[in-house]
């Protein structure tokens, strides 16, 4: 049965890609697993400088997965078959976050970076920088690409790259955003989730009801759903 397949797994993270959920495992494999079993189909794993290579983050998109990992290479998968269709290393620290936007992937990566990725040919296009800390996290609204860091700032970026604001006072890293009604909702790690105008950039509120690091950001309808390891939700 699926509850059978799926004890004793630690997962980080999951990703639904059509008929299969891509589990990425804390042993940093990708598990492909099928979605009404749960069993393994397919397990992915590398090595870099003979290391374990810990997957970070994936997205899928068409027939396409992109998994950004540790080592700070992006490979990209077959979604179908999980046949390795491309690997590139453009950053020089692990990859922990990856969006679509603009027909544009985004990489953030603790290198202080934001990779800009062309969809079409999977190259990439340019680096943004400004950054002083690794970056946690990536967020799309309008036409603004929005990057959350552990310099305690968050930074409004054009689709050209030039930075349209900086928006500082977090409590520590900037572990996940989400926008929600023309609002960005910032979770830092020391426990707070900071609220800002898209439009203006000012602050509007912060939230400390938390007890522990704020290390998730969900927006469901008119509401904003918030994980932490206080183990509340």
């Amino acid at each position: 049965s699926c509850d059978e397949a799926l004890q004793a797994v630690d997962v980080r993270f999951f990703e639904r890609v059509g008929t299969k959920v891509w589990a990425g495992e804390r042993t940093g494999a990708i598990a492909v697993r099928n979605a009404e079993t749960g069993a393994v189909e397919q397990r992915l794993a590398f090595t870099h400088a003979r290391q374990q290579d810990f997957v970070w983050c994936l997205l899928a998109l068409g027939k396409r997965v992109w998994a950004g990992y540790s080592s700070g290479a992006i490979r990209i998968y077959h979604a179908e078959t999980a046949e390795l269709l491309k690997e590139v290393m453009a950053h020089k620290g692990g990859v922990s976050d990856l969006v679509s936007f603009d027909q544009r992937i985004y990489s953030a990566s603790s290198d202080c970076t934001v990779g800009v990725w062309h969809l079409s040919t999977s190259t990439l296009g340019a680096l943004y920088k400004g950054h002083s800390g690794a970056i946690r996290c990536l967020c799309c609204h309008s036409d603004l690409l929005f990057s959350g860091s552990d310099d305690a700032s968050v930074r409004a970026w054009t689709t050209s790259g030039t930075t349209k604001a900086v928006m500082n006072n977090h409590k520590g890293p900037v572990l996940a955003l989400t926008v929600n009604g023309g609002f960005l909702w910032a979770a830092a790690e020391e426990w707070t989730i900071t609220i800002w105008d898209v439009a203006s950039f000012k602050k509007v509120k912060v939230i400390d009801q938390h007890k522990a690091k704020v290390n998730s950001l969900i927006s469901v309808k008119d509401t904003v759903w918030s994980a932490s390891h206080d183990r509340s939700i």
